[in-house]
Order: structure tokens, then C-alpha cells, then sequence
């Protein structure tokens, strides 16, 4: 598991812990048990599967909430979401230092073009999940 994403956990099951509170009694054992199952999967190296589930407790506890509770309970969602893809999926790339040295050496200086033009096609295709027709709308 990434530094990346044991912070992101922690931080995740931190942030249930602090609303827990804030909550009527049923949500608020949900989340403490959320909060508890968040840093048992991290414990144990992460389990993509339970941090799943814990980012689905999160986002039926936001149901029942509103207001900031909530506004927090889906940012809570939204990162568990994150870490459990993040452990599902092995990183292809070389580690973030040794491409961060690869960078400042100038050994990518010749692919730049070539990675500008990918950079730019990733980006469109995440653009246009998260807002449709966004290519589409011009200059204003």
C-alpha cells in the first residue's frame, strides 16, 4: 500500500471518528464501526473490499443526515472510494521518486511532446465523464 493511501485512510477514518459526535446514536456507532474497520483494513495492508464497504456505510449514513454532516459524510465517501481503487489497482508507473528524479535529470525531456498529447487526451477523457458536453461549450 502507498503512503499515499495509508495517509488517505487515516485521515478517512480520522474524519469518521470526528463526526461520529455530531450524529443521532444509530449513525453514530455506524461510523465509529466504520471508523474502526477503516483502520483494521489499514492494519492489515488494506482490504480494497472493506474499505469499499466502509465508503457504502458512509454513503447511506449521509442519507440519513444534512447540512455539514453531510457535505463531510460524502467527502468521507468520496476518499474511501479512492483508497479502495487505489488497492485494487497495481501501479504501472515506476515509484513517485524515482520518476520525480527521472524528471529533473531530463531523461523524459525527448518524450515531451508525445506525453503532452497523451496528458491532454487522459484529461478530456476524465472531463467529459465527470462533465458531459464540457468540450462542446466555447469561448464565453
Amino acid at each position: 500500500m502507498s503512503t499515499r493511501t495509508t495517509e488517505l485512510l487515516a485521515a478517512a477514518a480520522a474524519e469518521a471518528r470526528l463526526l461520529a459526535p455530531s450524529l443521532d446514536d444509530d449513525p453514530r456507532g455506524a461510523l465509529l464501526m466504520l471508523a474502526a474497520a477503516i483502520e483494521v483494513s489499514g492494519a492489515d495492508h488494506g482490504s480494497a473490499d472493506a474499505i469499499a464497504s466502509a465508503g457504502e456505510v458512509a454513503g447511506a449514513v449521509a442519507e440519513t443526515t444534512d447540512g455539514v454532516a453531510r457535505k463531510r459524510l460524502l467527502v468521507l465517501t468520496h476518499a474511501l472510494s479512492v483508497g479502495a481503487r487505489e488497492l485494487r489497482s497495481p501501479s504501472p508507473e515506476p515509484a513517485e521518486g524515482e520518476l520525480a528524479r527521472a524528471i529533473r535529470a531530463g531523461e523524459h525531456d525527448t518524450q515531451l511532446i508525445e506525453r503532452a498529447v497523451a496528458l491532454r487526451e487522459d484529461v478530456r477523457r476524465q472531463v467529459a465523464i465527470v462533465h458531459p458536453g464540457y468540450d462542446r461549450i466555447g469561448p464565453r
